[in-house]
């Protein structure tokens, strides 16, 4: 029992003096200065894009924790392909190597829906201009009346995103639309009226970031929008919520995210809030208050195969109109409907989806999914149902040398309606 003691508390003392050794050497390992910030593969990307997402400048200690930080602001930019950074080197570089992504984007729209009402146009947009993620979008549509026979008006569109205005925390937004389209009412499904709408809408945005940078952490905006709108009746009885308005609101709003964009997939969860109240003292002629929230999150799951849920709920109050409800018929909304299907003044609907990747790194993603939710307006629930639903499934198509370059397509069946929709466009749904 001696001789067992005794081998006990040498053992006790070996590791006891090895903490110690061990404790005194990384304490005596000295802090490494950054004296320079190398970059390497851009071509379409102003280095300062970069370097003032980094946790660290020129002149700073390196610290533990860098790496990983640094790696995941640069890939929610969303204009990198891979993207690896390294320690400092014996001469204190920082070594960053990245791949620029092609960030133009020209792409033909066109949509039927079940009655032969179409539409065609073409958008340009542009993620990465100046090669500082400013990001711009003019598009064109022709209401080609049914099955793209005719023309019966045509808009555009214009938006602007100044991100990280003289590198700070600010953010510009504004956009524009303006033209003439139809809109047919429908009561149960049955067409009733047909307009032509002639629409001039303008919308301008400030927002800031409470993080370190713009879309990590908490963050506000504030803006106003005016719109106005004039209706010439082509079809049917004149309808009492479609009239002409002037539309003027200023508008809050808070989001939080912390995002893990890994081109394929996703991990982290978001959340955002806005709100929009149209006054008589900003010249607008109705009075109403919309409000929309929403939250999502990314679990993987195994490897890099994730969940993704999202809860989204909206609700208005005062002079409702038509043309100001809600519209969940879409691709990225509530799938298996077309946009018309699902009009409500009050919602609440949740996704529960599954993103498979067959093996790691690969370009497709198998998904399926169900959407599912209540709409209602004034007390009357979309399509006579209490829960509408839509269920599917997709695959999305991931062009890696390109930005938002992923080619979504999904097939969903829409229980209140009995009907199969296809739904095609560019990104995740959420």
């Amino acid at each position: 029992m001696a001789a067992i003691n005794t081998m006990l508390r040498h053992c006790l003392i070996l590791l006891c003096v090895n903490l110690l050794l061990n404790m005194t050497a990384v304490a005596a390992m000295p802090e490494q200065e950054i004296n320079h910030i190398q970059i390497e593969g851009l071509k379409y990307s102003d280095p300062q894009l970069l370097l003032r997402e980094l946790p660290f400048t020129e002149g700073e200690m390196w610290e533990d924790g860098f790496v990983q930080v640094s790696e995941r602001r640069l890939r929610n930019l969303g204009v990198l392909g891979d993207v690896t950074v390294f320690a400092p080197d014996e001469n204190g570089t920082v070594m960053i190597r990245v791949s620029d992504r092609w960030p133009v984007w020209l792409l033909p729209v066109a949509s039927r829906k079940d009655g032969g009402a179409s539409s065609a146009g073409l958008v340009l947009t542009e993620y990465n201009l100046w090669g500082l993620n400013h990001q711009l979008r003019m598009s064109g549509a022709i209401d080609t009346g049914k099955n793209f026979s005719t023309n019966q008006g045509q808009s555009a569109s214009f938006s602007y995103l100044w991100r990280r205005v003289n590198n700070s925390k600010v953010s510009l937004d504004m956009s524009t639309n303006r033209g003439k389209s139809s809109l047919d009412v429908f009561r149960a499904g049955i067409f009733e009226s047909g307009y032509e709408r002639n629409t001039n809408d303008v919308t301008v945005g400030m927002s800031y970031a409470l993080g370190e940078v713009p879309g990590e952490g908490w963050g506000l905006r504030l803006g106003g929008s005016f719109s106005d709108a004039r209706y010439t009746l082509k079809q049917g009885p004149a309808q009492p919520d479609v009239i002409n308005r002037k539309r003027n609101a200023f508008q809050v709003g808070s989001s939080y995210q912390w995002l893990d964009d890994h081109t394929t997939w996703l991990n982290g969860m978001a959340f955002d809030y806005n709100a929009d109240v149209a006054v008589p003292w900003l010249g607008s002629n109705i009075g109403v208050i919309r409000q929309y929230v929403s939250w999502r999150q990314h679990v993987p799951v195994y490897e890099q195969n994730t969940i993704d849920v999202r809860l989204n709920a909206g609700w208005m109050q005062g002079e409702i109109l038509r043309d100001g409800l809600f519209d969940l018929g879409d691709g990225q909304a509530m799938r298996g409907y077309y946009p018309g299907d699902l009009l409500g003044s009050a919602f609440i609907y949740g996704t529960l989806e599954s993103r498979i990747i067959l093996k790691p790194f690969d370009n497709v993603q198998w998904v399926s999914f169900i959407d599912a939710g209540h709409i209602s307006r004034d007390g009357q629930r979309a399509l006579g149902k209490s829960v509408v639903a839509g269920v599917g499934g997709g695959v999305r198509w991931v062009f890696r040398w390109l930005v938002n370059g992923t080619l979504r397509v999904d097939v969903a069946y829409g229980t209140a309606l009995n009907k199969w929709r296809i739904h095609v466009g560019a990104g995740q749904a959420f």
